[in-house]
Formats: structure tokens, sequence, C-alpha cells
């Protein structure tokens, strides 16, 4: 690398001893007898060392000052009296060496060697320091955005909290018009400036069931008929396609002007549905930011996680709902299997009572009969006779009301003791 140095001054002597340094040293050397001219050269010239004589400078300190000012790098040597008031003054200011009028060549070789050494380590160290300064930008960027990570995953930790939140709690609810209004109470938690609604779809009935910053009393009778679906200017995305809605500006739309949504999103909505593979149980809709309906990312995905979490619930209660009635009915059906098989049983034992019972009683009925004929005097006999046949007729009875049970029930004959109920 060729060092440039230049000279202030109109001494030829030192000018001729200055230029043979250089010249022994492979310096490009410039020379000015001029302030002005000195000046406009070491501003636009890349100069490591000027060397000033101080018979040509009224004003080293302010020379410095404006030097330094204008961020020009190079080592001064300045020339003057053996002052050391001054020498002090001027090596304080800025100045890199001072040498006497009556120096030595060898001692402005030394200046020379060593300004330039100087101004080697200033760039060195400039250039550290740059270097530093660059890496603590970085490091200084990349701790704002840790800082800045650490609040999103705070945020993040505290959504998947709330959604976790809102899982146990909607657990404990049966009915889906309450799990939609604990969903519209969630869901205005992040979206604290928008109005919300929360809409049950029956069949292609859509109702208005809760909301968040609207008067309940406004929404208590709206609903939307969702049959004609080319018609209804949400039904096709929301029963088919179960893909959100948006509309920036309502009033300006075909479909919606005429609509009673735009009553109460003049400013625009988004209107995402609430399903569970083919079944779409409800909406969740949220007013935009004055026809804006740009979400910050963090805010949607939350969205569409409690969103999912509410729709699995509610089918989770929908199937534990069909599978308790399933249950019901099957244990209709059981206990009806049971009676039948009592019927069914009973029916044998009543053909096997009526056989083995009427026989024996057709025996003592005929036999009576021909006793109380035959002995028709004897009064005493007689009435033996009739109470036999009396409680045949009874036995008889007893064994067809048996055969003819059509359900089987048991009444308390004696403290826990039950017998079969035959009526009376």
């Amino acid at each position: 690398m060729v060092h440039q140095i230049l000279l202030l001054s109109e001494n030829l002597d030192e000018v001729k001893r200055i230029y043979n340094i250089c010249k022994n040293n492979q310096f490009v050397f410039y020379f000015f007898d001029s302030v002005e001219v000195f000046f406009n050269f070491l501003i636009h010239e890349r100069i490591d060392v000027a060397i000033i004589n101080g018979n040509l400078m009224n004003d080293p300190l302010g020379f410095i000052s404006e030097i330094q000012n204008k961020s020009i790098d190079t080592s001064f040597i300045y020339i003057g009296e053996r002052d050391p008031d001054t020498i002090r003054t001027i090596l304080k200011n800025g100045y890199y060496d001072y040498l006497y009028y009556d120096y030595k060549e060898e001692d402005m070789e030394r200046a020379i060697v060593g300004a330039i050494d100087n101004k080697r380590m200033y760039e060195n160290i400039k250039m550290i320091s740059s270097n530093l300064e660059k890496i603590n930008r970085e490091l200084s960027d990349k701790a704002k955005e840790l800082r800045m990570d650490k609040v999103r995953l705070k945020e993040i930790i505290n959504r998947f909290r709330l959604i976790e939140t809102f899982i146990r709690e909607i657990s404990l609810i049966s009915e889906l018009d309450l799990i939609l209004s604990r969903l519209v109470d969630y869901v205005s938690r992040e979206f604290k400036s928008n109005k919300i609604i929360a809409t049950r779809i029956d069949g292609y009935t859509e109702y208005v069931v809760s909301s968040y910053g609207i008067d309940s009393n406004i929404l208590k009778d709206y609903k939307w008929d969702l049959k004609d679906i080319k018609a209804s200017p949400w039904a096709e995305s929301i029963l088919n396609g179960k893909v959100r809605v948006e509309v920036v500006n309502p009033l300006n739309n075909i479909w919606y002007a005429n609509s009673s949504i735009s009553n109460i999103f003049p400013e625009g909505f988004i209107k995402y549905p609430i399903f569970y593979e083919n079944d779409v149980y409800g909406t969740i809709v949220i007013s935009c930011n004055e026809g804006d309906c740009y979400f910050p990312e963090d805010k949607i995905f939350f969205l569409k996680q409690i969103l999912e979490h509410a729709s699995i619930q509610i089918y989770n209660k929908k199937l534990q709902s069909k599978l308790s009635k399933t249950i019901e009915q099957l244990k209709d059906y059981q206990q009806q299997l049971i009676e039948k098989e009592k019927l069914s049983t009973l029916a044998k034992v009543a053909v096997s009572v009526n056989h083995e019972i009427n026989n024996p009683l057709c025996a003592i009925s005929l036999n009576a009969e021909i006793i109380k004929r035959r002995y028709k005097d004897d009064e005493n006999l007689q009435k033996i006779v009739d109470a036999i046949l009396n409680n045949v007729i009874l036995i008889n009875k007893i064994t067809n009301k048996f055969a003819s049970l059509k359900k089987v029930t048991f009444k308390e004959y004696l403290p826990g003791i039950e017998m079969l109920d035959l009526g009376d």
C-alpha cells in the first residue's frame, strides 16, 4: 500500500528534506505553501500524514477541529516553537506529534513512520469498533427478536391454556346453545374490539344464539332461511363448502344489502362454519375493523383451533346422546325379550299344569257328581260334595288364568316373599 504525505511549508530546505525522506521510504509526497489549498487538498485526497509548519498556521486548534468535524482520519505532525504550553495544547487537541523548528531529519522520518503506524492502528481500531457496533446491533436485534419471540410464545401458551379451559368447561355442558354461548365468551377474549355472534343451524334455518358487543334484545328474533342455497349468500359456502365467508362492504353487495345481517355488521364481517365431517352445527361471525377484514395470524390461528375443538365437543355430545338413546332402546328390547321369555316359559308351564291338574279334576268332579246323585238324601254329604265341586271350579279358573297370562308380574305374598300375580 502506498502512503501519501502532505506538507504545509514555505521553507524550501524543509521541503527538500521531507521529500528525501518520502523518496527513501517510497512515500508519495505533496506540499503547498497556502493553508486554503492545503485544506482543500486534504479533504479531497486520502492523506496518511499531514505535516504543518507553524509559521503558516495562525489557528492550529481551529484547523484541527474543522478537520475532525469532517471525519478525516489523517495523522498530523506540527512543527513549532520550544514552548511547553504550546506543545501540551497541540498534542492534547488531536495532533499526533510535535517537532521543533530545528528538528533533525531522522526525527522527522521517525515521526512520519510513527504517524503512519498510528493511522493504521486508528483504522484497525475504527474497523474493529465498526465490527463491534455491527455485532452489537445484530445482538441487540437478536435480543429484541428473542424478547418478541418470548412474548409471542407466552401469548401462544396462554391461548392454548384458554382453549384447554374452554374444552374442560364445555365438556360438562350438553346443550348446543350453551356451548355456543361459551364459545362467544372465549372468542371475545381475543377479539375484544369486535362484535361477535354465534348461530345455530337446524336443518336449513339459522338462528342467532349468543352475542358479544351487541344488545341481545335486538338479535332475539334474527334468523335466516338457508333452503334456497343460491338465494342465500353464505349457504353454499357454509353448508356445502364448509369454508369461511368474508364480506367487506355488505351494503354495496347485491346479496347482503337486503339481508338483515347488514344491520348487525354494516362494516363487514367474517363468518366461520362450526362443523365436523359432514355436519354443520352453526357459525361464528366477527365484525371487520372499519371495512378491513384482516386479522393477525395468531388471532386467526386461535379462532380456528377453538372452533375445531368446539366442533369436536359438539359432535361428541351428539354422539353420546345418540348412544344413550340406543342403550335405552336396547334396554327396552332386552326387557321385552325377558318378558317374552317369561311368558313363553309360563305358557309351557300352563300347558303342563292344565294337563296334569285338569285331568284329575275331571275325575274328582265326575265322582263328586255321582256321589251327589246317589246320596241326595244325605244333607251333610251333599254339603261336602258341593264344597268339593266349588273348589274344582275354582282350581279350573286358576289354571285358565294361568294359561291366558299375558304379562308377568309379582306381588308380595309374605314379607320378603313374592308370588305370581294372576289378577283378581
